[in-house]
């Protein structure tokens, strides 16, 4: 994959191998999925970090207030789409039985319609019912990412306003930029989505984390940190239910809207054309499974341990090689239970 590096200037790139988990659709589509690792990080913005400061002027109740103020997460690892969900993403888990409500197909804007291309014009509840059919179907819990997982994975290690660094350049991202942030030039403003993954993607292999679509994030609307969690959880009591945080920017917001640190929020119901989703899955990254005799190797979360297997069961989903004693062979395999012997 691509890593691109911007800095006073000058572009910087690196090719990395990044390990990337596969997930099964209907319609022949494929969710491929990045394993983030848990860690500590400082979550928003310096005080002189340019932008920090426009909330009072599009929200006027924030005057006064430091929406961005620092304070540490500490994020256990989990798993999370590489791109924005494409349209025809959606399409294949929108196809998939209901489980609490009805989902348009083919909900894009008309001048944005594309199977490679984000899908928008979605409500938070919209993607909380995606979520719920892509768990049904795979019998694997998928969910929108808490605000602190998004920063998390967005950063992928930097400090810096964009994980790219110290500015955007319309050849690296999908933004208004007619506008510039820092030392930045004026570029090119599309005034539409792109296809997912055309610039190249941050150190944990993630890609449109600035600019295309704004994401719905799981969290509440709260002006200021007081009183968040502190573990990476979802941050839905003592808030303003009205409203669900987006992150991200998206092709309709100048940069300083793109940040890693900015906040947004929408209400829940409203279809925006700039605004889609990720989604994250918190489960055992099962890498290998070798069945030797009555020993079973396995390996969970870069553990490995071994020990008689008593007793196991199988839920058919996901591919795995498993290797008996002369014997080897593949089986799909989502989830492996076993009960082991002392």
């Amino acid at each position: 994959m691509l890593m691109v590096q911007l800095r006073d200037g000058q572009i910087s790139t690196q090719v990395k191998s990044i390990p990337v988990y596969q997930e099964a659709l209907p319609l022949e589509q494929i969710l491929n999925l990045v394993k983030i690792p848990g860690g500590a990080f400082l979550m928003e913005s310096p005080p002189e970090e340019e932008g920090r400061d426009y909330y009072q002027y599009n929200l006027p109740e924030t005057t006064g207030l430091i929406v961005e103020q620092q304070h540490q997460v500490t994020v256990p690892p989990f798993s999370i789409s590489q791109f924005p969900i494409t349209q025809a993403q959606w399409r294949a888990v929108a196809a998939l039985p209901p489980v609490n409500r009805e989902l348009d197909p083919d909900p894009a804007n008309a001048s944005f319609k594309g199977g490679d291309r984000p899908v928008e014009s979605i409500s938070w509840y919209d993607a909380i019912e995606f979520c719920d059919r892509l768990s049904q179907h795979t019998g694997k819990p998928y969910r929108l990412p808490s605000e602190a997982e998004w920063e998390y994975a967005c950063r992928a290690g930097t400090t810096d306003p964009f994980h790219l660094g110290d500015t955007l350049r319309s050849d690296l991202a999908n933004y208004d930029a007619t506008y510039t942030h820092g030392n930045g030039t004026v570029g090119v403003y599309r005034q539409a989505t792109t296809e997912v993954g055309s610039f190249g993607v941050n150190s944990f292999g993630l890609g449109d984390m600035h600019g295309n679509v704004y994401e719905w994030c799981l969290d509440h609307w709260h002006p200021t940190y007081e009183r968040s969690p502190t573990d990476g959880s979802a941050w839905i009591t003592e808030g303003d239910d009205r409203y669900r945080l987006v992150r991200g920017g998206s092709w309709f917001y100048y940069p300083a809207f793109c940040r890693s640190a900015n906040r947004n929020r929408n209400t829940p119901h409203n279809r925006n054309n700039n605004i889609g989703f990720r989604v994250v899955g918190v489960f055992p990254a099962l890498f290998c499974a070798r069945v030797d005799g009555w020993q079973f190797v396995e390996r969970v979360e870069g553990e490995s341990r071994s020990a008689p297997v008593i007793s196991s069961s199988w839920t058919i989903q996901k591919s795995n090689k498993v290797e008996q004693p002369g014997k080897p062979h593949r089986r799909t395999v989502a989830r492996l239970e076993f009960i082991y012997g002392n």
